[in-house]
């Protein structure tokens, strides 16, 4: 089996992560095909899981059909520091993993 980011996710896991198909908030991964209700936040146009964000079902439906309703994300709201910490050593582990072997 391979493995991404340090050991901390599979091959296909974390593929997905680099692609940036990660939920900002809980930093899980996602396919384009997933039917978890999820909702694109307006300012860094990540999409973040309902329930991580505490979108209740009432709120994604209203997201659904008004267009014009505004989302920004826990992380854009900046209450979520450990989570652009996270994601900085996921993208440095994965750059030092990338790294090529000199002999």
């Amino acid at each position: 089996m391979r493995w991404f980011l340090g050991y901390t996710c599979c091959d296909a896991c974390g593929r997905l992560f680099v692609k940036g198909n990660y939920c900002p908030v809980c930093l899980k991964v996602y396919r384009d095909s997933e039917s978890t209700p999820m909702v694109c936040c307006d300012i860094c146009q990540r999409w973040v899981h309902c329930h991580c964000d505490g979108i209740s079902d009432e709120k994604y439906l209203q997201f659904q059909v008004n267009n014009h309703l505004q989302y920004r994300c826990a992380s854009c709201r900046g209450e979520c520091y450990q989570v652009h910490i996270e994601i900085q050593l996921r993208v440095v582990n994965l750059e030092v993993a990338i790294q090529p072997i000199h002999l």
